[in-house]
């Protein structure tokens, strides 16, 4: 046989290979999938571009290929809700909820989460609307469905029909604390109110749930949730739970000047407690592109690794004269734990150099090459480039 056409055939068979064993996988992967779920992905991420019509389209198909898909139903509630249409949004809601009570084992752990999840997202429905005593009946259902979330026997109805702002039960746990100040105490007091409404409109199971599934996307879980970026990552670093923990992750929010104005570290990540942290930390550089959220390996001296997510957020001012708030909210994890994360992906988590050399501040930090660095390190007082140069 003539070697060129042989040399063809071994081509074209190589590529016939090819061809044949990529539509197996993606044929694989689409049998795999129960019915509809291919079309509720799509549908999520149409709705997270804003999509409303192609989303909504995307969740009609999932209904198509399976009747009563929960994510469908919950994707199609999420459409009206952020296109306006509260009253189709309030139905389509109820109508889950109805399904859900009807076919709900006890051992379905996302079946629950999802209900709870309908519950909360029509009862802030019912809140916009002035429809007050039905949100809060709503709400109180969202968290009985897992009362687990908030401590205590019997404390969701003490804390909920007590008073709205549930000051009975917080007035008692700040009188228990033992603070010495009235400064202390207004800041403890601002920390459980957070608490309370973090675990009001994100029910503990519902969000641990969602975060799972979605690979800890805060994007789409603001959107599942109705709540701002800032909400959700600080809800993140609350799931604590011995028996159903999430990933251990550090939080802070900067200003623009560099000042931490919160921190909290389960990551094993030190924060400084006072001053700024390294200006290599990405939640300073995000202030270069507001609303885009920026990924970071960061490798500290000591060789631990941890990813960063930062995004630089912008609070109106309340008229047109009133100054707007700049601030630069982080989270992150261990290296170990970033496989769970979306923005993990493609970023190269096991080579060395995709990781940049950071500090925690220029004082605690022997990197003698830094051009960054704002001060001595008081490690070696000689490591100063950027204040010699």
């Amino acid at each position: 046989m003539n070697p060129n056409v042989l040399r063809r055939f071994i081509i074209y068979l190589a590529i016939a290979t090819f061809v044949t064993f990529s539509l197996w996988v993606v044929l694989k992967d689409s049998f795999d999938r129960p019915p509809g779920d291919f079309e509720v992905q799509q549908g999520d991420i149409l709705l997270t571009d804003d999509k409303y019509d192609e989303a909504l389209a995307a969740f009609n198909q999932a209904l198509q290929e399976s009747p009563d898909h929960r994510g469908a139903l919950m994707g199609r509630a999420l459409v009206f809700m952020k296109s306006g249409h509260g009253l189709e949004a309030v139905a389509e809601l109820t109508y889950l909820i109805d399904f859900l009570q009807r076919t709900l084992t006890p051992d379905d752990l996302t079946g629950r989460a999802t209900q709870a999840a309908a519950y909360a997202n029509r009862g802030i429905l019912h809140d916009r609307a002035a429809r007050y005593e039905e949100a809060l009946v709503d709400y109180v259902a969202a968290l009985k469905i897992d009362e687990e979330s908030v401590s205590g026997p019997g404390l969701v109805d003490k804390v909920l029909y007590g008073t709205l702002a549930c000051a009975p039960a917080i007035d008692a746990l700040v009188a228990d604390a033992s603070l010495s100040s009235p400064a202390a105490r207004a800041m403890y007091r601002n920390a459980l109110e957070n608490y309370f409404a973090g675990a009001l409109l994100m029910p503990y199971r519902a969000f641990l749930e969602a975060a799972r599934d979605l690979r800890h996307d805060i994007e789409l879980l603001q959107r599942r949730f109705g709540v701002s970026f800032e909400q959700v990552c600080h809800r993140l670093t609350t799931l604590q739970r011995p028996d159903a923990e999430g990933v251990p992750f550090h939080f802070l929010r900067v200003d623009p000047a560099g000042n931490i104005l919160k921190r909290f570290s389960r990551s094993g990540l030190p924060i400084p407690r006072y001053g700024g942290a390294c200006p290599l930390w990405n939640v300073h550089t995000a202030f270069m592109n507001p609303g885009r959220i920026d990924t970071q390996l960061a490798r500290l001296p000591d060789g631990s690794t941890y990813l960063f997510i930062a995004c630089a957020i912008t609070k109106p001012g309340i008229g047109h004269r009133a100054p707007k708030s700049h601030y630069s909210v982080a989270i992150g994890c261990e290296v170990s734990f970033a496989r769970h994360m979306v923005y993990a992906d493609g970023v190269g988590l096991e080579r060395r150099d995709a990781a940049v050399p950071v500090g925690i501040h220029c004082r605690q930090c022997p990197r003698d090459d830094c051009l960054q660095r704002a001060f001595p390190s008081l490690l070696d007082p000689s490591a100063a480039p950027a204040l010699n140069s």
